[in-house]
C-alpha cells in the first residue's frame, strides 16, 4: 500500500532549505527512556545554545521545539549519546520528566521517529546596560519556534499534535 503524501507544510523535507539537519533516530527503551542512533555528532555535541527542532515521525513533524542549551553534552557512560539529563535539550528527552508525555505519545510508533535542529544565529550588539555601554547578545529561537508553529498551522489548519495550544 502506497503512503499517503503530507501537506508540505507537516513535511520536514519542506523545511531543509531553511538549514533543517537531521540529529538522530530515537530509539525507545523499554524502561521508557530515550536513547539515540545515528546520531550527527557535528550537531548533537555542537555547544552552541540557540535552536528550533522538529521531532518527527517519518516525515511528519509533530512537534516544534527550541532550546538555549546545547543540543546534547557528551557523557561518557555511552558512546554517542547526550548526558540524560536537562543540562542540554535532548539529554532531557531522554528521561526527563516534562518530556514524558512526548516519549509515552511516541511509543507504539511504527515509523521512525527522528529529530531536525536548525541552528540559530545570534547576534551581538551594543546597547546603554546601567548607564554604560556594552555588548549584548541577541537570540531568535524562541521567536522561530513560534512562527514554525504557526507556519505548519496555517497551511494545515492545525498544529503539530505534540504542541500544546499557545495563547
Amino acid at each position: 500500500m502506497a503512503k499517503e503524501k503530507l501537506p508540505a507544510g507537516i513535511d520536514v523535507n519542506t523545511y531543509i532549505k531553511d538549514g533543517f539537519k537531521h540529529v538522530a533516530d530515537v530509539v525507545h527503551c523499554a524502561n521508557g527512556t530515550w536513547s539515540y542512533r545515528n546520531v550527527d555528532d557535528f550537531i548533537m555535541f555542537d555547544p552552541h545554545n540557540s535552536w528550533v527542532y522538529f521531532i518527527v515521525v517519518g516525515n511528519k513533524i509533530v512537534k516544534v521545539g527550541e532550546s538555549e542549551k546545547p543540543l546534547g553534552i557528551r557523557y561518557g557512560g555511552e558512546r554517542g549519546q547526550p548526558v540524560p539529563n536537562s543540562s542540554c535539550r535532548f539529554g532531557g528527552y531522554r528521561q526527563g520528566r516534562s518530556e514524558q508525555f512526548i516519549r509515552e505519545a511516541l511509543q507504539d510508533s511504527e515509523e521512525v521517529v527522528s529529530i531536525w535542529a536548525k541552528k540559530c544565529e545570534i547576534v551581538e550588539h551594543k546597547t546603554i546596560f546601567a548607564g554604560k555601554e556594552r555588548l549584548v547578545k541577541s537570540y531568535c529561537h524562541k521567536t522561530l519556534e513560534k512562527e514554525y508553529i504557526n507556519l505548519i498551522k496555517n497551511l494545515t489548519g492545525s498544529i503539530p499534535p505534540l504542541n500544546k495550544i499557545r495563547k
